[in-house]
Order: structure tokens, then sequence, then C-alpha cells
């Protein structure tokens, strides 16, 4: 045998370390994923779905919805498995079979596959708000279905978790999966396969943007619907006149996604709400207003109930784009008029604020809004464009 010097020995040991420590992030992804798809969150929830299921059939709760209270379980199940069988497990059985260290670019066939599981993730976080509000009403008003939370939880495998808590499990999985990766590419020699973790790395980030604007989206129909709900009337022309004579039914749609903007759906938020005095035209009558301003238009309402904040709308609708607003020499006054298509104004709306500080708080977030509004636009074409031509 070679003997080997003090210096070639203390390399050889630092390689020896460095492989080694190369390993504990490649397994900590192995065993993340073994725990998920084997005997962790996702395969419990899809075995008390199932059982749900089962006691359904046979007559219990069946005025229960097993679909609000465990959302799409059973789909993230077997999304995730079969990214383990493309992804994990050829990576594995490359490592048992010949005897080698685990090798991560082996996984970049199951993180190019993304698309087909993101769906259900977004699905699943959509949904979970509702899910969560369902369970705690259900858990409170039905002695069974609280019985069946309750022996659920006694599972070991619940590790007294609460099955709310137990079913939110999947809403960090992405950021989980980023941070793996990145632990596995700084513990990985050469260039070529730290480019290809990069890549899956960069996958998974475009993946978790995606959700995070989906919830967003979501998030902001919820509350335009709250919005929607305080209103009770469309007063700007007779409705029932209109659905009469034009056999349409008439409805407000603040809460569709924005016109004028192609591609994915955008959908508006509110900017500002306040209560303003209002005169249509110089010498109109006074009157009080609660105006609100969202992303793509402007809003002036009348209230109809202070005390439950009931709305109606009182004039049409104003695109932000076709707004024009002029501030009067006290500061405190101002004026919106509409500029209809063929750049004419259609209106004078003469308004007054409490301070001057609001009336300036409105031209900001009329600005704001405005600007909002064109970068949306302007970022939505760059995506189309980059689409078809890159």
């Amino acid at each position: 045998m070679l003997e080997l010097s003090k210096d070639e020995m203390v390399e050889l040991l630092t390689r020896l370390k460095n492989e080694a420590q190369k390993e504990i992030p490649m397994l900590e992804l192995e065993q993340h994923w073994t725990n998920i798809v084997h005997d962790g969150h996702l395969k419990q929830m899809n075995e008390f779905h199932e059982y749900f299921l089962k006691l359904q059939e046979v007559g219990y709760m069946r005025d229960v919805d097993s679909r609000r209270v465990f959302l799409n379980y059973p789909e993230l199940y077997s999304q995730n498995s079969r990214f383990w069988k493309k992804s994990i497990l050829q990576m594995l059985e490359n490592s048992r079979d010949y005897g080698i260290p685990l090798d991560p670019t082996i996984m970049k066939n199951g993180f190019e596959r993304i698309d087909e599981w993101l769906p259900c993730y977004k699905t699943f976080i959509c949904g979970y708000a509702d899910c969560h509000n369902y369970v705690q009403k259900c858990q409170k008003d039905h002695a069974l279905f609280f019985e069946f939370v309750k022996w659920a939880e006694s599972q070991d495998t619940m590790r007294r978790q609460s099955l709310l808590d137990a079913l939110a499990n999947p809403m960090q999985r992405l950021t989980r999966y980023r941070l793996l990766l990145e632990a596995i590419r700084k513990n990985t020699v050469g260039d070529a396969k730290q480019d290809t973790i990069q890549e899956m790395i960069t996958r998974i980030e475009k993946a978790a943007r995606d959700v995070d604007e989906t919830l967003n989206k979501n998030d902001l129909r919820d509350k335009l619907i709250e919005v929607l709900k305080a209103i009770e009337s469309y007063e700007a022309i007779d409705c029932k006149e209109f659905e009469r004579i034009f056999s349409t039914k008439f409805y407000i749609p603040l809460a569709d996604p924005m016109p004028y903007c192609v591609g994915e759906p955008q959908f508006r938020r509110v900017y500002l709400r306040d209560d303003l005095k209002m005169k249509d035209g110089k010498y109109g009558k006074k009157i009080d207003v609660h105006c609100i301003l969202f992303t793509d238009l402007f809003l002036i309402c009348k209230i109809s109930n202070k005390r439950y904040g009931r709305l109606r709308i009182l004039k049409s609708p104003i695109h932000i784009t076709k707004l024009r607003i002029q501030r009067f020499p006290n500061h405190s006054n101002f004026v919106v008029t509409p500029i209809n298509d063929f750049g004419m104004p259609s209106a004078l709306y003469y308004f007054s604020a409490t301070s001057t500080e609001n009336t300036r708080k409105w031209f900001d977030m009329i600005d704001t809004a405005l600007k909002d509004f064109y970068d949306l636009k302007h970022n939505v074409f760059l995506s189309i464009f980059s689409i078809f031509f890159f």
C-alpha cells in the first residue's frame, strides 16, 4: 500500500468531509419527499378523505360537503406521487444500482413537468380560506362531524396537530422545494450540474410567483365581492326599464376582470374611498356622496344606509383613462369630468372635501391608480410579446 504524506492525508480527509456534507441536503430532499408522498401529510389527508366518503356512503354526514372540507387533496396526493416516481425515485434507483452518490440532475425531468401539477396547488390555495371557515362552522353545527375531527386529531400521525392546521400544510410546499434545491446547488461540484439545478430552482421560483399571483388575484376578487355586496342598486338609469326594453339582465361587473387588459385576467383593487360633497354641474344641488377609486375606474355612490354601509351607484362609472381632475384655488374643492371616446366632456362634477389634505390624497391616489393601470397593461403586453417572439 502506498504511504500517504501528511498533506495528502489532510487533503483526502477534507475531500471526504466535503462529500459527506454534500449528501446532507440530498438526503434531506429524499426524506422530505418520502414523508410527503408515502407517510406524510398528503397521504394522511387523502386517507381521511377516503374514510369520510365511506362514512357518507353508509349514511353519515351526507349534508357535509367533502370537497369543501378536503379541497383537492386526492389530486395533490396523486400529482405528488407522480412527481416522486419521475424525479426522486429515479435518482434513488440510480444511486442504489450503481453505488454512486445521489445525482441531483436526474430530478430535472420531474421539475420540467411542473406545469402538470402547479394548477392543483392554485386550486388548493384559492379554496383554502373557504375550507377553513367551512370546517370551523361544521365543527360547531354538526355533532357527528365534530366527532370525526376529534377522531382524526387523535391519530398518532397527526402529531397533536389540529385538522385545520394539517389541512394548511401544502401552503408553503413550493418555498420548501426552492430552499432544498438551493442547499443542494451550494454543495454540488461542477458548473454543468450547478446550471441544471439552477434551472430547476428557476422553474420552482416561477411556479411560486404564479401561485402568489393567483392568491393575490383571489384576494382582490374577494374584496371586490365584499364591496359589491354593499351596493344595492345602480341609479344612473332606470334599470328595470332598461331590462324591459332590451331583454337584458342588468348586473354590476365590479368583481369581473378589468376590460382592456388582454391575457391573464386582471382584477381591480380599491385605492381610496371617502365621503365627499358633490354638485352635478355648477348650479346643481350639493349632496352627500361616497366615492370609490379602483385601479381602472372612479365610482360615485350615494349612501342609502349608513349603519350597514349600504350604497347606491349614482353616476355611470368613469374609466381611469377617461377621467380629468382639476383643483380649485381654495384647494379643498376639485372638479372631475369624464371624457368620452370622442374627446368631449360628458359631465362636470364639483366635489368638496373636508380638508386640503383629503383633496391632495385624491389627486395622489388617482395619479397612482392611473400609473398602475398603464404599468399593468404594459407588463401584460410584454409577457404576451415574449411568448410569441422569444
